[in-house]
Formats: C-alpha cells, sequence, structure tokens
C-alpha cells in the first residue's frame, strides 16, 4: 500500500507541477499497478467478507492496464491530436462495465448469500464467470500490448521529437513490455 500512497503523490506531483499529458497515461500506469499489486494480501475470504467493495473496484483493475500502456505508446510516439486515443472513453468502458456488474450482483444477492459467494470464488471450483472474465482481461492486455509495441518497436511510425532519443525509445520499451513480465 506503499507505493499506492508514493504513486498517488507522484499523481499530485504530475498533475500539479508537471503538467504534461504526456506524463498523465504513465503516472496512471504507476498509480493502478501499485494499487493491484498493494492490495494482492487483501484477496482472501475474509477481507472480502469484511469489504465487498474490494471485489468491485479493484477486481476490473487489469482492464485498465493495457488502455494506459496503449496511451503512454502514443504520447510518447505520435504528435498533437493524433496522440489521443481515437474514442478514447471506450477503451477504459470493461474497467467500468465489470465494476457496475460486479456491484450489481452483489447488490443483488439475498442476505447470507454473499458468504457463499466468496467462499466458491476461494474454493478449487468457482464460477465460470470468474475464469471467462480472467480470460477477456488477458486478452485485453495482450491485445493493447501488441499495440503499444507496435509503436515502441517501429521507428518508422513515430512523428514525435521524443522518439529521436535513443534513450527514450528505450524507455518507452520497457514501459510496453514491463506489464508482460
Amino acid at each position: 500500500m506503499l507505493g499506492v500512497a508514493q504513486s498517488g503523490l507522484l499523481l499530485v506531483l504530475i498533475l500539479a507541477r508537471y503538467r504534461s499529458r504526456r506524463n498523465l497515461p504513465l503516472v496512471l500506469i504507476l498509480f493502478t499497478l501499485a494499487a493491484r499489486l498493494g492490495t494482492i494480501p487483501l484477496w482472501n475470504y475474509e477481507t472480502l467478507i469484511a469489504h465487498p467493495w474490494t471485489m468491485v473496484v479493484f477486481s476490473p483493475v487489469p482492464f485498465l492496464g493495457g488502455p494506459l500502456v496503449w496511451w503512454y505508446a502514443r504520447e510518447s510516439t505520435l504528435v498533437g491530436e493524433s496522440a489521443k486515443p481515437p474514442m478514447f472513453p471506450l477503451h477504459f468502458a470493461p474497467y467500468f462495465i465489470e465494476a457496475a456488474a460486479v456491484g450489481l450482483l452483489i447488490l443483488m444477492l439475498q442476505p447470507g448469500e454473499f458468504p457463499v459467494l466468496a467462499a466458491r470464488i476461494f474454493s478449487e471450483n468457482p464460477p465460470w464467470w470468474i475464469g471467462a472474465r480472467n480470460i477477456l482481461k488477458l486478452m485485453s492486455g495482450v491485445i493493447y500490448t501488441v499495440l503499444a509495441a507496435r509503436l515502441a518497436f517501429t521507428p518508422g511510425r513515430s512523428s514525435s521529437v521524443l522518439m529521436q532519443d535513443p534513450k527514450h525509445r528505450r524507455w518507452l520499451k520497457v514501459i510496453v513490455l514491463a506489464p508482460v513480465g
């Protein structure tokens, strides 16, 4: 959780001091990655029962990683309006759709049903939709990684002065490949 706090401070610093839109996707990548890693210890039956909202907020976070990396690659390699992904909000819709669906599911459960659902999630035989949404998260990450890698590893696609610097090109390649690892 210390990483989440540090990423939050970095987000404030970039928004307040270094107001470049090119930096926003990077800090959001750091923030969401830190939030996801920081919440791993919370993924247990007891915490889920005590705080059901954690499933709503943190479970769909992997849907944000791919679009954020792709957005950062676009900001680093393209200039002007072409840097902003087309149909921008649509790329982040899966996070909000899953959060809304999980939230509605939890709200629709009868009293006493949520502990049963939580027990099934952590059992050897979880509900089928847990695996299905994990496959969707994986597919989303792969697609966006390929899109970002095309920008990072193909210098000819770049219209940005930043990509003329070999250090920046290496940096972008690391940002694109790090989530894969």
